[in-house]
């Protein structure tokens, strides 16, 4: 192989990456720069407990008609992720409800999954920071079970009432959804080091 060509296939590599980290660095500084803060920036102190579950029980009506659920959410140490509002690093948290694997509880959907059509409705028990008792978490007092929807215009006419507790939906027909009681595990007792 002549010197001429093996200096072409070291030189093409060699430009490619000093393009890509200077289009990288001028067109997206900030994104650069989260990445240097996540690599080399400090970190907050790593919890001791990484993991623990919390019993919940929601009882809830729709139309009418009562449900209760009794699940566990379960919460986890995720590492670390730059925060967007201040670029530093902040603790990562993931939680799931046990039974299903999923951040939320499903209440009613409709439609067809992945389709424009798809609405669902589905509740929250709060957040993983709360019950790892992280000592960034900013809301005060407990959490309470929260509607949430999606694939439904909340400014259109697909529901008209929309609060922690109540919620009404007006597709196939309409749904009146309402919280009744909830009871929640209380949040551990962690240490950060």
């Amino acid at each position: 192989m002549s010197k001429k060509r093996v200096l072409c296939l070291l030189t093409i590599p060699m430009i490619a990456l000093i393009l890509f980290l200077g289009l990288s660095f001028f067109l997206s500084p900030i994104t650069f720069y989260g990445w240097a803060i996540s690599t080399f920036g400090e970190k907050p102190p790593k919890p001791t407990i990484t993991l623990a579950e919390f019993p919940f029980e929601i009882v809830y009506t729709v139309n009418d008609e009562v449900f209760t659920i009794k699940d566990t959410y379960v919460c986890e140490f995720d590492g670390y992720t730059v925060s967007g509002s201040d670029l530093k690093n902040v603790r990562s948290w993931k939680g799931f409800v046990k039974s299903t694997g999923e951040a939320y509880i499903t209440v009613l959907e409709g439609g067809t999954r992945g389709e424009e059509d798809a609405w669902r409705v589905f509740l929250s028990v709060g957040s993983p920071m709360y019950y790892m008792n992280d000592p960034t978490y900013q809301q005060s007092g407990a959490p309470l079970p929260q509607w949430h929807v999606d694939g439904i215009s909340k400014w259109g006419e697909e529901y008209t009432s929309y609060s922690h507790s109540h919620i009404f939906v007006q597709k196939d027909g309409g749904f009146h959804l309402k919280i009744v009681s909830h009871q929640f595990s209380e949040p551990i007792e962690n240490t950060f080091e």
